[in-house]
């Protein structure tokens, strides 16, 4: 009897440690593997690792892969897969509200807020700025205390700055200067509000805007996302100063360089690369177009594809990348490809100002 019993208990710890099946993936490229992820708080991420309580920094954090979601949430990531982004957005939206109204989550504590957060990631995926807006105040109203409040913060600072409301970005980032301040944040937020400061700053022009990205970019070593995210700063003001400038080269140069910085960058997160490789594309674009060097218009041209098909998951970049393969491939006289490009981008990205262009 005490062997049957003994047996038994053997085999429900391995069944329970079976379901611990949730991965914590961190800023410096490591993992925490097969735990289970209780809560994610503003300052620390609790999880049970076997029988053990323990806790990891939030700011560390770079994503929770749940290997459990409730049915809502997981049929939404199945429509994000498949690039139905309106569906997932609807089902995300309609599980947190009834999940607010009902205040009781049931066994995925967890849930609520991390499906929030993820509306709002879908949302900046497909340019989408006024939603954006809208889903990251219902995360800072009601899911303030978790670890998306920062990330929340910031998606709708940089909603408001491409609608063209810098006052009310500078406002938004005081709002998380003031949170970072009263509760002792990591210093990885208060690097990445100076850096949003900065690029909302409209008295900041050319170098002395450059100046304040590369200082975060120095202050930043400990924060490989904070720094690739400075660096890709850099390398767009060099292309945004470069429109229109006598000395156009010399400056898409310099953004080729930047760029290719956060490329080389072992620590750089996904979101970083898909955004230096769109800017290493157009630098290469540019200068390429300029004297007619089809290998650099290849080499752009590459550049692009590779957002298009290893960062597909990051549409505020993937559109442009597929406008800007269509124009190397034109100027490579590649009707074809330039076809399969302009075809692509109508059918997913129909309302974006780059299908708008590809339409000219």
């Amino acid at each position: 009897m005490i062997r049957r019993a003994t047996a038994f208990v053997l085999t429900a710890l391995a069944t329970s440690s079976a379901l611990l099946a949730d991965t914590i993936r961190l800023a410096d490229g490591s993992a925490i593997e097969g735990v289970q992820v209780v809560s994610e708080g503003l300052k620390e991420v609790a999880y049970k690792d076997g029988g053990k309580d323990k806790t990891v920094a939030s700011a560390t954090v770079v994503q929770v892969e749940f290997d459990k979601k409730p049915k809502e949430v997981d049929e939404a990531e199945g429509l994000i897969g498949e690039d139905d982004f309106e569906g997932a957005v609807d089902m995300l939206d309609a599980y947190v509200t009834a999940m607010l109204e009902r205040k009781n989550p049931g066994s995925f504590k967890w849930a609520p807020a991390y499906a929030a957060w993820r509306a709002v990631e879908v949302r900046t995926r497909v340019s989408d700025l006024d939603g954006t807006r809208a889903a990251a105040d219902l995360i800072l109203k009601s899911f303030a205390e978790t670890r998306y409040a920062p990330g929340a913060y910031l998606a709708k600072a940089t909603a408001e700055l491409q609608l063209g409301r810098a006052a009310d970005a500078q406002a938004t980032l005081a709002a998380l200067a003031s949170l970072v301040e009263s509760q002792g944040l990591d210093p990885r937020w208060k690097l990445e509000c100076k850096l949003s400061q900065a690029e909302a700053d409209e008295k900041l022009r050319g170098e002395a805007r450059r100046a304040e990205y590369e200082r975060v970019v120095g202050e930043a070593g400990a924060y490989p996302a904070t720094r690739a995210r400075a660096q890709v700063l850099v390398g767009e003001s060099f292309l945004a100063d470069a429109r229109g400038s006598g000395s156009a080269k010399d400056l898409r140069t310099k953004a080729r360089a930047a760029f290719q910085k956060v490329v080389d960058d072992p620590a750089a997160p996904r979101a970083q690369l898909a955004a230096a490789y769109t800017g290493l594309g157009e630098s290469l674009f540019l200068l390429g177009a300029d004297v007619d060097d089809k290998a650099m218009l290849q080499d752009a041209a590459l550049a692009f594809l590779r957002v298009t098909s290893i960062y597909r998951d990051d549409g505020r970049y993937v559109a442009k990348a597929l406008y800007h393969a269509m124009r190397c491939f034109d100027l490579m006289q590649d009707p074809r490809k330039k076809a399969d490009m302009r075809r692509e981008l109508l059918a997913a990205f129909p309302a974006s100002t780059w299908a708008a262009e590809a339409k000219k």
